[in-house]
């Protein structure tokens, strides 16, 4: 793909290889309604050293079930361990993490608590962000803008801009304060996992036109990398085919996706890593297995052949989540919070938030700065003739200032004939003319501030 038009990040020198900045970081995902989003999200959270689990006491139940087989559920650091055990004889189960979060029937954009990780020996502060799906018409798949209503993207994209743009106003209130809070938590997106359903992109062939509309709109405010999820239902040639028809399609339509753009002063191994991970947009995802326990969404581990393994079985076999050889869920992983954590963070916040909040400043500066003669003209009743604006031989006193006015012989309709005013009943007072009326004046030379009008 040419990659010259996403070089978004170019202008920045940022040394992929340290960590130390990295503090906190929020990842969002978003794409396709039934894609998988929340799926992910508990998929990575189990891969995740996680620091400030949240602990509870131990306890164990004894429960009889039907065939009087006693059950132990160990319910410690937010997991569930259930072994049977007849008779004396051992069997054992595999373990399941369940997870409070994401929360199910979503219908906005929703973070999860800050989860303290370390990662390649780092410390960091990570959020993840669940988004409503996007509705993609099963019956109406296709490439062709005019096939489809708008308001499906509108509506979806602007709940999703709108929290992106909510936590950059977050961080211009707090610069804009006297005294700023060092450790204000960074509530910046990062980055924007785009999950596209294999079966979907295999029907349209590529992206279809909400994808392609959709991805121009959000990633004019935070990275987006495209992702296909479910591959674990296409074959190896359908996914290279998919593949090669979405990259087609990203460089037909100009999209500005995240392109691991190399820096001046990155050397053969990290550009050879850009490389690589270049050739995988779309990085193919598969979820591990899931299971309900007591009203819980959890993360099961496949035991086979003495192993656990975090995926998925058929009867063909197991699809291994973290096997480079059946997904790119460990490539995806390691890009996020290892290679190029820095590298977002840093082009978040100089070129998306900057962009945004120039784009901000300017719409307040061009709110205040309208002139006060201009809106007092609009809302004066004169007909427009009478609020012409003056000739060319006419001298102005904001001009020349030591010129004398010059009266104009026809005055405006504002004040009445001095015979008029005469036979007016002594008892009726000359109203003073209002700022309208005096801006009106000033603008045709016919005002005067000596003048008792």
């Amino acid at each position: 793909m040419n990659t010259s038009r996403y070089s978004f990040g170019s202008n920045f020198s940022v040394n992929r290889r340290r960590h130390h900045n990295a503090n906190q970081f929020n990842i969002m995902v978003a794409g396709h309604s039934l894609s998988g989003k929340s799926s992910f999200i508990r998929t990575f959270q189990h891969t995740l050293n996680i620091k400030n689990k949240k602990t509870k006491p131990q306890e164990k139940k004894k429960i009889e079930n039907q065939f009087n087989d006693l059950k132990i559920i160990d319910d410690e650091n937010a997991s569930i361990a259930i072994s049977i055990t007849p008779d004396n004889e051992e069997i054992d189960s595999p373990e399941i993490e369940v997870f409070d979060f994401p929360p199910k029937n979503i219908i906005k954009p929703v973070a999860s608590d800050v989860l303290e990780i370390i990662e390649d020996g780092e410390r960091i502060n990570l959020r993840l962000i669940d988004t409503p799906g996007l509705p993609i018409p099963i019956h109406n798949i296709s490439k062709n803008a005019s096939d489809f209503d708008p308001k499906i993207v509108g509506e979806w994209c602007t709940s999703i801009l709108l929290y992106i743009e909510n936590q950059y106003e977050i961080t211009l209130l707090e610069e804009s304060r006297v005294r700023r809070n060092r450790r204000f938590p960074d509530s910046q997106v990062h980055i924007c996992l785009y999950l596209i359903d294999a079966t979907t992109a295999s029907i349209a062939n590529g992206l279809t036109a909400i994808d392609i509309i959709t991805i121009q709109k959000l990633a004019e405010r935070v990275n987006l990398v495209p992702c296909l999820s479910k591959a674990d239902l296409m074959t190896v040639k359908q996914l290279e085919k998919i593949k090669k028809a979405i990259r087609n399609d990203i460089d037909e339509h100009n999209l500005p996706i995240y392109m691991f753009d190399d820096d001046d002063d990155d050397d053969q191994d990290i550009r050879e890593q850009n490389a690589m991970f270049r050739n995988m947009i779309p990085f193919v995802l598969v979820n591990a297995e899931e299971t309900e326990v007591d009203g819980h969404i959890g993360i099961e581990y496949i035991e086979e052949d003495g192993k656990s393994i975090l995926g998925r079985q058929y009867t063909w076999g197991t699809v291994d989540v973290e096997n480079p050889e059946h997904c790119d869920f460990c490539d995806v992983k390691t890009f996020l919070l290892e290679t190029h954590i820095n590298d977002l963070k840093q082009l978040t916040k100089d070129y998306y938030y900057e962009a945004w909040r120039t784009n901000k400043l300017m719409e307040v500066k061009g709110a205040i700065s309208k002139p006060v003669a201009s809106s007092a003209l609009q809302q004066s009743s004169l007909p427009p003739s009478a609020i012409s604006p003056p000739s060319s031989n006419q001298s102005s006193p904001m001009v020349s200032p030591k010129q004398p006015l010059q009266r104009s012989l026809q005055r405006p309709q504002l004040q009445q004939p001095i015979q008029q005013q005469s036979q007016q009943p002594p008892q009726q007072i000359q109203q003073p003319l209002t700022p309208q009326q005096v801006a009106v004046m000033a603008a045709n030379n016919v005002y005067q501030p000596n003048v008792n009008y």
